[in-house]
């Protein structure tokens, strides 16, 4: 196809992304396919995964991060791996609706750590209040939780810093992660640390569990 037909190729899809009927669609797999194998995404260290166009995407819903980035929606589904004790790699992928070339893809935290272009793809938004500083770290975890397997987030109280909105995040009943969302005076979100979970402890050295 030339380039006039690929574009009008791509808006189409699009358009049945954006009104949701990309589930189960065979047009939303032939779209994911060729972007993938046309490298258009910023796949970073995913190369040595490939895509199957027979495995279905989903979208990631959330509560406010989509109206702060409303170039953006988010999808999940599996890519898959030469491991042999891991074939199936739990995906997620922030499609940027204007320019393709900024989406980028995250693979599960149980494959490896979290991609660091995408976690720094959600520094500088900024919220009203407190309520939304959590809604804004509960959407994020979220994303990550979506593609962990067995996957769960809670909150916790941190005690460490009054301005860190603190999530963790559950592989079964493994604790696997906790996020800490810092924001600055202006309820903008600048830093998101990523420590490695407590695995079974019910006791987290700075923090509680509600």
């Amino acid at each position: 196809m030339n380039n006039i037909t690929n574009r009008l190729w791509f808006f189409f899809v699009f358009t049945l992304v954006l009104n949701g009927c990309y589930h189960n669609t065979t047009l939303t797999n032939e779209f994911f396919e060729y972007y993938y194998s046309e490298n258009n995404f910023a796949i970073n260290d995913t190369d040595d995964l490939r895509y199957d166009s027979q495995i279905e995407i989903f979208r990631i819903q959330t509560t406010i991060l989509e109206k702060l980035l409303p170039e953006y929606i988010y999808t999940r589904t599996e890519l898959l791996s030469n491991y042999i004790e891991y074939t199936n790699i739990e995906t997620a992928i922030a499609l940027n609706k204007v320019d393709l070339s900024k989406s980028l893809v995250v693979t599960s935290p149980l494959f490896k750590q979290e991609n660091e272009d995408f976690i720094k793809l959600f520094y500088g938004l900024q919220v009203n209040d407190s309520l939304e500083r959590h809604q804004l770290a509960i959407d994020i975890a979220g994303i990550f939780s979506s593609i962990t397997y067995k996957g769960r987030i809670e909150e916790l109280i941190n005690f460490k810093d009054k301005d860190v909105v603190s999530i963790e995040l559950f592989h079964d009943d493994l604790s696997w992660r906790i996020y800490d969302f810092k924001f600055d005076t202006s309820n903008k979100l600048i830093k998101i640390d990523i420590l490695g979970g407590v695995k079974q402890q019910k006791i987290i050295e700075g923090y509680k569990r509600k």
